[in-house]
């Protein structure tokens, strides 16, 4: 388990309620073993704590269990392009068409390529990915190849005159050596933007309840701890501020210098958020799930992965169950247990029962998984969590 706090160093930690029980829907190489969202009480970061590493984090990005979309792919033209306009705007006065600009973890290049169009024409992106690397490459962006937390090569220190964390952060378990090396990169008057998921606003998110639990996203933060973040890294904050990401949901950031580090300052508003987002969640789903009790109609619950831990603990256990279902090779064979019933996860091509209702579970792939259903012709009832 993570044996201390990667803002502000602190052993101690509260759980606030175990997320899944079975961690190896992340891979294979992940252990088998129970997760908790947990409290840090000295500084109020909210985590995910578990048996893993960040190198089992490394290896999940550059697997098959990792797809790769675009955000042209999930939001459209005219949904991404503004939303890239609102990010170059936090920041657009601090940097000139000349300046060196890299995205961490810039997944397949859809933003560097867009600082490209725009004339910033020494923009570059950082990733793990050589699935990643390999889409920007044809885009036209350069990617820089590196395996997750370790020192940035000497010819990138003091490079860059800003450096973006575009969604990536809280990816990251090591998120301290994350953004060290960071600080190494920037040149000593560079901007650090970071963006996060801003979980002070989940309990507003429109999508399927408990999606922004997702096992990719091992921390949560508000603006407090935005805040706990520049001083426990020696970042200076700037400026922060939170707004509507693409029609999707909320978020927020912090536009940070080098600066000195201070002591944190505890904050509930974590906790608060994400126990509030628990409640809002149980409660949409509540009228839904209490249907599929009384009919007890026969279910086949499709797409078992890291968005959807929540739902399969407890959520479905006096529902009427078939199946488990999720086309990713990885997932399949995986145990469940739900309402005292042991399940294996299996592929989609099992699916023999035509009149069973299937239920799509999660909010990131529900397009793909809905695409897939009518591709293989199943006739069945669907239903969705959206």
């Amino acid at each position: 388990m993570t044996d201390k706090c990667k803002i502000c160093g602190s052993r101690n930690k509260n759980v606030l309620f175990e997320l899944c029980s079975n961690l190896k829907l992340m891979g294979e190489h992940f252990p088998k073993s129970p997760s908790d969202m947990t409290e840090c009480p000295n500084c109020g970061l909210v985590y995910v704590d578990m048996e893993a590493t960040q190198k089992d984090f490394d290896k999940y990005y550059s697997s098959p269990n990792s797809n790769p979309f675009g955000y042209y792919e999930i939001y459209g033209e005219e949904h991404t392009n503004a939303y890239f306009n609102d990010i170059l705007n936090k920041f657009r006065d601090k940097i000139s068409k000349d300046s060196a600009i890299l995205d961490h973890a810039g997944g397949s290049g859809d933003f560097t390529k867009f600082l490209l169009s725009n004339g910033y024409k020494n923009s570059e992106q950082l990733e793990i990915s050589e699935k990643c690397a390999e889409i920007a490459k044809g885009k036209g962006v350069n990617t820089i190849l590196i395996n997750g937390c370790e020192n940035p090569p000497k010819e990138l220190e003091q490079k860059y005159d800003l450096i973006t964390m575009i969604h990536s952060l809280e990816h990251f378990m090591d998120i301290d050596k994350v953004i060290e090396n960071a600080k190494k990169m920037l040149k000593p008057n560079g901007y650090l933007y970071i963006e996060v998921p801003d979980a002070s606003k989940y309990s507003n998110t429109g999508s399927v309840p408990y999606t922004m639990y997702t096992f990719e996203h091992i921390y949560h933060f508000t603006p407090d701890t935005m805040e706990n973040l520049g001083r426990a890294c020696g970042l200076e904050l700037i400026t922060k501020g939170q707004f509507f990401k693409a029609e999707s949901y909320d978020v927020l950031y912090g536009l940070y210098k080098i600066g000195s580090k201070n002591e944190v300052k505890y904050t509930s508003s974590d906790k608060d958020a994400i126990l509030e987002y628990r409640k809002t969640s149980a409660g949409r789903l509540e009228p839904f799930i209490k249907e599929f009790e009384k009919s007890q109609e026969k279910l086949i619950l499709w797409g078992i992965g890291a968005s959807t831990a929540l739902l399969m603990n407890g959520t479905f256990d006096n529902c009427n169950v078939l199946q488990l279902i999720d086309r990713n090779k990885q997932r399949q064979g995986l145990n469940y247990k739900i309402g005292g019933r042991e399940y294996k996860v299996e592929d989609p091509d099992t699916i023999k029962d035509k009149y069973a209702t299937i239920v799509v579970l999660p909010y990131w792939y529900h397009d793909s998984i809905m695409k897939q259903i009518k591709d293989m012709g199943f006739e069945n009832p669907v239903k969705s969590l959206m």
